[in-house]
């Protein structure tokens, strides 16, 4: 068709004819941004054009599709949990419905997960939303490459001090420091976890200098942590302290954090099952605004104040570092 148009030697007719397409691709991309949008608000400049970011919190969030199609909705997620559920559809007007969807809160992990939301009409000309929740993980160690003793913290017998780890285990980089009473550093492996200090002895639980956080402004440390419970006997203490070396900081500018640990129930006939059960832990770190370039982080773990605090065992599990602001450089 457009070739024949320059077979007009009336240039006239080329304008008017140019304007008559002009008009037409304005009218049918106005036509095919409008008859399905999805957005933030009843507003279509809040359109949904990037993916939509969920809050860890999860609760219900409100979605509004500008349309006059019918539409069914499908939601899918890449976890083994569904996540994202549409709680209520309302039609406001002939062009407008609001999507009310529930979402639920990310529990024992920051792990980034996906989900997507599809609004699917007869003609198949619908939309979808691609939703994200958690953060991007920098490291993780849940020390699955100890296979020491049992799961049961109440069996001790077969607990490997850190002096006697393997070469390969101990090229993990965890370390614990030998006190000035002590012959050797009471860290033990478990199975699958470590163990601070004896009913004797503190100890401490060093990692190395864990990299790739030099474009991160707020992090994520998490952990699980429970405080020892013999089964005939008195509750150990339950303080673990937190130290951040190398630069970075909690929020309140502190670099030394003492918090207190619930316990493992030792009467439960499930205790290896429910072990981990409220043992969650989790601090926002950042850099300090003098040194925004650390690439860097150490993390320190001891029983009580200190490694000379006696009856303070600790099992620990699951250590991770996530990303969840970085700085705008170009």
């Amino acid at each position: 068709m457009y070739r024949k148009l320059y077979k007009y030697r009336n240039v006239s007719v080329l304008l008017l004819v140019g304007i008559i397409f002009s008009s037409c691709d304005k009218n049918e991309n106005t036509r095919e941004i409008s008859d399905f949008v999805i957005s933030e608000s009843i507003h279509l400049e809040d359109k949904i054009d990037s993916i939509y970011p969920a809050s860890i919190e999860g609760g219900k969030d409100t979605l509004f599709i500008h349309t006059s199609k019918e539409f069914k909705i499908s939601s899918e997620t890449n976890h083994e949990e569904k996540w994202v559920t549409v709680d209520n559809v309302e039609k406001l007007s002939n062009t407008l419905t609001q999507v009310i969807i529930d979402i639920k809160p990310l529990s024992e992990t920051f792990e980034k997960r996906s989900n997507v939301l599809s609004f699917i009409t007869d003609d198949l000309d619908g939309g979808f939303v691609s939703m994200s929740q958690g953060y991007v993980r920098r490291f993780n160690d849940n020390f699955n490459w100890l296979r020491y003793g049992a799961l049961n913290p109440l069996d001790e017998g077969r607990e490997v001090l850190i002096k006697d780890w393997t070469t390969a285990q101990m090229a993990n980089g965890w370390t614990s420091t030998v006190g000035v009473d002590q012959e050797v550093a009471f860290l033990f492996g478990r199975f699958e976890h470590v163990k601070l200090g004896t009913d004797m002895y503190g100890a401490d639980l060093i990692s190395r200098n864990i990299g790739g956080i030099e474009r991160d402004s707020i992090i994520i440390l998490n952990f699980n942590a429970l405080a020892y419970s013999p089964l005939f006997a008195d509750k150990d203490g339950n303080k673990l302290t937190i130290e951040l070396q190398n630069g970075c900081t909690f929020l309140d500018n502190t670099t030394t954090k003492t918090v207190d640990l619930n316990y493992f129930d030792s009467q439960s006939a499930l205790i290896e099952q429910n072990l981990w059960n409220n043992s969650f832990h989790s601090y926002y770190l950042k850099k300090p605004d003098n040194n925004t370039v650390i690439s860097t982080i150490r993390v320190k773990f001891t029983t009580g104040s200190d490694i000379s605090t006696v009856s303070n065992r600790i099992i620990m599990d699951n250590f991770n570092i996530y990303s969840v602001k970085e700085y705008n450089r170009k």
